[in-house]
């Protein structure tokens, strides 16, 4: 079937009287990129090479993968009297072959100088100047691009095309350049042009003449320049936020993880528990990075509420009845009686460790995680932060303190949990 639409494709190229019709053809060819094509293009294009859509020819041309293609390029720009445009079109298939013959090389030397004196020309600039530049003439034509730069003839788009060649071609000399003669630069909208390349440009020299366009340019051009500057330093205080906040929780990761190890080893060393009841959990790192709005603090509680409540099964293996667990943990449901922070409630009663309701705070830090994620309780939320003195914060919308401050309450815990745990089994030995 391919090949068969492809067939009427050339077909429809070879009986069309129109260049137009033909033009249409060949977006379809395009899409298709096949080196059948190569040919029905060339011999289309020959047909309506005085046409103002010839150069579509030449650029559906360089769609196609065949060296055939280049040795067809050869021949049409061999024609004397081949158009600026469609010799400017042909350049792009000379660059991707590494074609670069002393009479292609000269003729788009010669066009480039046409063009710069006679606006009325009509060339692809950016493949002419790109060319140029892999064929290493671009810094003989300073005076050619200066022309197009300076001459409010051409639109704004080559003229800001031709500086950019022009300064890149050795920029500490041109930078230089137009430092040095900044006040002889020949009207206006040359400084605003200028001064729209200079934005993506940094270093000494460029800052040099940055200064200078503020001191001495027109109202716009200025206006560009300290608008950039500041957008510059809007986005480095940006990056500086954010790289302050990469890892800024990595000493208190490094304080959590100790304190769970800590806790494990007398856990699992004393003969009435025997096991470890916080099991490795690599989850925990994904805290390292402070949150920096409030969508990543929301995430952050919920990986850190699994985080958290995740703890030894062996836990369950309490002995305590619901009706008796409800006696030591106040409005206890019953859906919640096998959850894991109430089953280590349980389980360290039921090992004579007696603890308050809160359980040293490790109640609370799971409640907070858990508002985070309902929206609907934003009330109880805000109640929370006011009695935990961090409510300002939330005003403040201080996201990267809020996560901080969430990671110290587990923090606490930990500590408050080991201390009682050692004064506990300390106890019990004398």
């Amino acid at each position: 079937m391919a090949t068969e639409y492809n067939s009427k494709l050339i077909d429809d190229l070879y009986q069309t009287r129109s260049a137009d019709d033909a033009v249409r053809v060949l977006d379809e060819i395009n899409e298709i990129g096949d080196p059948v094509f190569v040919y029905p293009i060339y011999a289309a294009y020959k047909r309506f090479s005085s046409s103002s859509s010839s150069h579509f020819f030449i650029d559906a041309l360089d769609v196609i993968e065949s060296r055939e293609v280049l040795t067809i390029i050869v021949e049409i720009v061999s024609n004397p009297d081949i158009s600026s445009v469609d010799f400017t079109f042909a350049l792009p298939i000379f660059l991707k072959y590494g074609y670069f013959a002393p009479d292609i090389v000269k003729k788009a030397r010669f066009i480039l100088y046409q063009f710069s004196v006679n606006n009325q020309e009509i060339v692809y600039l950016e493949a002419l100047l790109r060319y140029s530049d892999k064929a290493g003439i671009v810094s003989s034509l300073s005076d050619q691009l200066m022309t197009i730069f300076e001459s409010d003839q051409h639109d704004a788009d080559d003229r800001t095309l031709a500086l950019s060649y022009l300064l890149n071609s050795d920029p500490k000399k041109w930078l230089q350049f137009f430092v040095d003669n900044y006040g002889k630069i020949k009207n206006k909208r040359a400084e605003i042009l200028l001064s729209k390349v200079l934005m993506a440009w940094k270093g000494p020299l460029t800052e040099k003449l940055k200064d200078k366009i503020v001191n001495e340019g027109v109202s716009r051009a200025r206006e560009i320049i300290e608008s950039s500057r500041k957008k510059q330093i809007e986005e480095k205080e940006s990056s500086e936020r954010k790289e302050a906040a990469s890892y800024s929780n990595g000493g208190l990761i490094t304080k959590i993880v100790e304190s769970r190890e800590k806790i494990n080893l007398i856990m699992a060393t004393d003969r009435r528990i025997g096991f470890n009841v916080f099991p490795q959990n690599e989850t925990i790192y994904k805290q390292l990075e402070a949150a920096t709005n409030e969508g990543v603090l929301k995430s952050c509680c919920v990986e850190f509420r699994e985080f958290i409540q995740d703890m030894n099964k062996k836990i369950s293996e309490h002995g305590i009845s619901f009706e008796e667990a409800s006696k030591i943990i106040q409005g206890l449901q019953s859906q919640d009686f096998n959850k894991s922070i109430n089953s280590f409630h349980l389980f360290l009663c039921s090992r004579g460790i007696n603890m308050d309701s809160d359980l040293c705070g490790l109640k609370i830090v799971n409640r907070l995680v858990n508002l985070w994620m309902h929206p609907a309780r934003k009330e109880e939320l805000t109640a929370l932060l006011r009695t935990l003195k961090m409510f300002e914060l939330y005003k403040k919308e201080d996201w990267v303190s809020l996560h901080r401050k969430i990671l110290e309450l587990y923090l606490n815990f930990l500590e408050g949990f080991y201390v009682k745990l050692v004064s506990y089994l300390e106890t019990q030995k004398s």
